[in-house]
């Protein structure tokens, strides 16, 4: 079973969230809600999600996958150093970085995106220095996966069952699903 870490903090983007969490666990993927406290954590429109455990408590060695969303709760992680070094050393070990909408700049900002060609929301191209910055839906340069905004969600969250898996099980949840990927 493939494990996948997902940091979030107040102001997440509610589609997002609903679309990988969905897809991923059609997929049986191990996902973990990691909060900065261990408190209730309002995303946008006020859909509220519990955390699993705070980012004290994370083992980055654990997971295969780190997923950062977009909306004001990109911001907030970016600037927690607790994320960083979650980032940093799920980098070093190898595994897949992927992030959607604002969620770039939590990457950026953990150093991991140097020289990678990536997408985000128009808004936070300017915070994606030393990348090469694409307008793609979806970008995949080795390890880093990014995306745009929320209406790429299903297409993002479909990559991701891709890397981690398989083609054959993209196209195959994508179907059930009557996703256009």
């Amino acid at each position: 079973m493939k494990k996948v870490l997902l940091p979030l903090a107040p102001g997440f983007e509610v589609i997002e969230a609903a679309t990988v969490l969905d897809i991923l666990h059609r997929v049986r993927a191990d996902v973990t809600v990691a909060g900065q406290s261990a408190e209730p954590i309002a995303g946008m429109h006020n859909l509220v999600i519990i955390p699993d455990v705070t980012l004290d408590d994370v083992n980055p060695a654990e997971f295969d996958m780190l997923v950062v969303l977009g909306g004001e709760g990109a911001v907030r992680l970016k600037d927690d150093p607790r994320v960083r070094r979650i980032v940093v050393e799920m980098a070093a070990k190898g595994a897949f970085l992927a992030a959607i909408c604002r969620g770039p700049i939590v990457l950026a900002a953990a150093g991991v995106l140097d020289g990678k060609r990536v997408t985000s929301s128009p808004s936070s191209q300017h915070e994606l220095v030393g990348t090469t910055y694409v307008e793609d839906r979806v970008v995949v340069d080795g390890r880093v996966i990014t995306s745009r905004l929320p209406g790429t969600s299903m297409e993002f969250a479909l990559k991701l069952v891709e890397l981690l898996y398989s083609e054959r099980h993209a196209n195959y949840v994508g179907a059930a699903v009557a996703a256009r990927w």
